[in-house]
């Protein structure tokens, strides 16, 4: 593949990068603002099969309106967007394929299925989410830990004062050190409590899923893809 990355120079972005050419692609563009990259996207005219996006939420107005015009399949890993910018991408999502999901984990989503089935013999249960990220992430609750209690059927509260109805479900969230990504749901039903661990030990996860995605979305017609679409997709790279 010919993949553009923006925000090539972050953390995400620049293994991303690493990994894509340790796999056989071709990274044609890496953008962002730092020096010794293209500054603007819309800098870049040569050929390209698919734009990967680590960058931030400011950023996204200026990547949805290269990939229409470039008629560009997009993998949107980026968090924290506003109702607004989200509205944005899904407008986006009518013109080319898109990619958006909170999580590039596959295991992530395994687990949703996993608490799912697991809801079904408690309906009444109380849902608690614990999520854990590094001390520099900008934006909390995670995404993921947001698109976790939706998907389950829940509508997601953090910073709560008081006591919650039955169909939310409580976010903590805890910010330190190093650490890549770790996503406790809690479900407690009566007696008993059933606890639902994901963590992602490396970075590599996220990375290796932006290409997964990227493999995906690239045989994609219009519209908007999440990281369900991957549990059966076996094209890695």
């Amino acid at each position: 593949m010919k993949i553009m990355i923006v925000g090539a120079g972050g953390r995400m972005g620049s293994l991303v990068k690493e990994l894509a050419i340790e796999n056989g692609n071709e990274v044609v563009a890496a953008v962002d603002i730092k020096s010794g990259y293209i500054n603007d996207i819309a800098d870049y005219e040569g050929d390209a099969d698919v734009v990967i996006d680590f960058s931030l939420p400011q950023a996204t107005e200026k990547v949805l309106d290269y990939a229409v015009r470039k008629s560009l399949p997009l993998v949107m890993a980026v968090t924290g967007h506003s109702p607004s910018e989200r509205r944005k991408v899904i407008s986006a999502s009518k013109k080319v394929a898109i990619f958006y999901s909170p999580t590039l984990s596959i295991g992530v989503a395994a687990s949703i299925n996993a608490a799912k089935n697991i809801l079904k013999a408690f309906p009444a249960a109380d849902l608690e989410i614990c999520e854990r990220h590094h001390a520099l992430k900008a934006d909390s609750p995670s995404g993921t830990a947001l698109f976790m209690a939706e998907r389950l059927g829940y509508k997601p509260v953090y910073g709560r004062k008081k006591r919650r109805s039955r169909n939310e479900a409580g976010i903590a969230s805890l910010r330190y050190g190093n650490v890549c990504g770790t996503h406790e749901t809690i479900i407690a039903g009566g007696d008993e409590i059933i606890t639902i661990k994901h963590e992602a030990v490396s970075r590599k996860v996220f990375a290796l899923g932006a290409l997964k995605a990227a493999r995906f979305i690239v045989h994609e017609s219009c519209g908007i893809y999440d990281v369900f679409s991957l549990l059966n997709e076996d094209r890695i790279f």
